[in-house]
């Protein structure tokens, strides 16, 4: 438990340097509310929040790139090599339309 204190001290310390007076405010306010143990499980909650919004954002991203942007790039490669047509001239049609199927898809 000493370890955990530890570390959420120094993590504590981080994020003061970051916000400044409002965060030291706030954790003296939930410490005389709440006691330590709460704070300590207030910070494991927000920590774990923030990751998981971290995580979906980076699917999303993935997504982005796996569902649209590729096949995108390779639909107008395709274009531009059996058609007379330019490489730049076919790249936003064709990611409009892999746009379009990746939202009708999800």
């Amino acid at each position: 438990m000493a370890d955990l204190e530890r570390v959420l001290a120094a993590l504590f310390d981080w994020v003061s340097g970051l916000a400044g007076k409002h965060c030291s405010e706030l954790h003296q306010y939930l410490l005389s509310q709440f006691g330590q143990q709460a704070v300590t499980i207030i910070y494991i909650s927000a920590v774990l929040i923030i990751l998981a919004i971290g995580f979906k954002l980076l699917k999303m991203g993935v997504n982005l790139v796996r569902f649209v942007v590729l096949p995108a790039l390779i639909i107008a490669y395709v274009a531009a090599s059996f058609f007379s047509l330019s490489f730049l001239k076919a790249l936003p049609v064709a990611g409009a339309a892999c746009s379009a199927l990746f939202l009708m898809r999800s």
